[in-house]
């Protein structure tokens, strides 16, 4: 209870811990990336570039020596999400709300199998990292349905337009040509890597469209609390 007795703050004094957490599993996925990078000599020995090398890359033990960096940065990131994604359905209340928030976990789930099935292993990774990909598509769709003003009491024009652009680049990821990463899958070794991939370039967009989403999440729950806090 709040100084009033106020029951319903119980509620929302569980958004800042969730959204503090959310923002330090973040951090742990950033350092992993630059710590696996900074190590890393692909095939040809070039250095790591976000322009022509896919994300999974960073979990290679092939060509990164620091690659655990990186899928355990990634599995801590994800589980580090599931308080926030679990208050953020909980704030919106809706059946919408919680459809997307199962949702929203079961993306968070496929986001830790990628981390604890390298690339190194490549089917199961595959797999998992389509499971992902898509997951997060219907996630983004969901959520920005639930923060719509039919559907919540507080809506969220930031939230529907991070899910928006997630969206988008989503999509522009999903059905882009992947007839390279076919030939890069069959023989790495032998790939000749043009200076701009625009399929790699669209799977960084992916993640930057994470980034977003999770932060304007975060900071939405935060001005959910602050309003009730204002209310109290």
């Amino acid at each position: 209870m709040d100084r009033d007795g106020n029951p319903q703050s119980m509620k929302s004094n569980r958004i800042t811990p969730a959204a503090g957490i959310a923002i330090g599993g973040g951090i742990f996925l950033a350092a992993g990336i630059l710590l696996s990078a900074s190590d890393f000599s692909g095939f040809s020995g070039e250095p790591y570039s976000i322009t022509n090398h896919f994300i999974s890359e960073l979990g290679w033990k092939r060509v990164s020596p620091s690659a655990a960096f990186f899928n355990v940065g990634l599995v801590i990131c994800c589980l580090a999400y599931l308080p926030m994604m679990w208050t953020l359905g909980r704030e919106i209340g809706t059946r919408p709300g919680y459809v997307a928030m199962v949702s929203g976990i079961m993306m968070l789930g496929a986001g830790v199998a990628v981390g604890l099935l390298p690339i190194d292993d490549l089917k199961p990774h595959l797999i998992a990292a389509a499971a992902f990909f898509w997951s997060f598509l219907v996630t983004a769709i969901l959520f920005s349905f639930a923060f719509l003003p039919r559907w919540n009491r507080v809506p969220s024009g930031k939230m529907v337009t991070a899910g928006v652009i997630a969206s988008l680049c989503l999509v522009s990821f999903l059905v882009f040509p992947k007839e390279s990463a076919v030939r890069f899958i069959a023989d790495p070794a032998s790939f000749l890597r043009p200076d701009f991939w625009w399929l790699v370039i669209l799977e960084w967009s992916v993640l930057f469209s994470v980034y977003l989403w999770g932060l304007t999440a975060i900071f939405d729950l935060w001005f959910r609390e602050r309003a009730k806090g204002g209310q109290g």
